[in-house]
């Protein structure tokens, strides 16, 4: 499993962004420390994100960092199974067994790194980001409600995208053609002012900062309100929303050649 791919991390590596104030970091991005690669651990990224997930992230704005983690990875289909058959039932082990992890005393023959890091056999781990820290951590705060009520969360978080993937939210239109042709006729909608979209703050590439269309979102309402054949996935379906993705622009001329012209909107008479 390639963790990496299944949250956002920071472009910018950890130890970078502390020397440069010019440097920012989103408070929903994981810290970046690939330059312990290749022995940082596998699962270094999961447990980063459990931490922010249970410890770190206000609850007040934890649906907000769910949210964001989806919306901006590389790999949506990873995240949503890592949050299901890791994030979801590893919390609630660390909430069930609060308390009961031992002081830490060092890893095996470490070598001391910077940031609490330490290399034991040939892996770089850091304890403040092991599952027994967390024990201890959630221990020591004494907030199982306020745990509880996280996790409470993430599973509602899941159910939404189960709800609308099996199609059990009823949608009020129903809609005859494919997902490709309504994912195109929606972002043209879009585009030439007739619908207000949700919008986001960009996390990639050159446009990374920029704030613009969240079409994971775009892709759930549509869902929500469309009843399509078929019941097209949100990952599918947002390639279609984006004007930029080769999916939408396969459907463009397909649709243009055959006579479809939307005026902007703010051209009526």
């Amino acid at each position: 499993m390639n963790y990496k791919e299944a949250f956002v991390i920071n472009d910018i590596h950890y130890n970078k962004l502390k020397e440069d104030e010019k440097n920012t970091n989103s408070n929903f991005d994981l810290n970046n420390f690939d330059y312990y690669e290749p022995k940082l651990i596998e699962d270094f990224y999961l447990k980063h994100f459990l931490r922010k997930f249970l410890f770190d992230i206000d609850i007040l704005n934890l649906e907000q960092f769910i949210y964001y983690q989806y919306d901006y990875c590389k790999n949506p289909n990873d995240f949503i199974s890592i949050i299901k058959y890791k994030v979801d039932p590893i919390a609630q082990d660390i909430i069930d067994n609060a308390g009961f992890a031992l002081g830490h005393e060092g890893y095996y023959k470490e070598i001391r790194l910077e940031d609490d890091f330490a290399e034991t056999e040939g892996v770089i781990k850091n304890y403040q980001y092991e599952v027994p820290f967390f024990y201890y951590t959630a221990g020591i705060r004494k907030n199982k409600a306020e745990l509880l009520k996280r996790v409470e969360i993430l599973k509602t978080f899941i159910e939404k995208l189960d709800s609308l993937v099996e199609g059990l939210l009823p949608a009020p239109l129903e809609w005859v053609a494919g997902s490709a042709q309504l994912g195109f006729i929606i972002s043209m909608l879009v585009q030439n002012g007739y619908i207000k979209p949700p919008i986001g703050q960009k996390n990639n590439g050159k446009n990374k900062g920029k704030i613009g269309v969240n079409h994971s979102q775009l892709a759930r309402d549509v869902l929500a309100a469309f009843k399509i054949p078929g019941q097209g996935s949100e990952n599918s379906l947002k390639l279609y929303l984006n004007p930029t993705n080769y999916k939408n622009t396969e459907i463009s001329k397909k649709l243009i050649s055959n006579g479809f012209f939307l005026p902007k909107y703010d051209q009526l008479d």
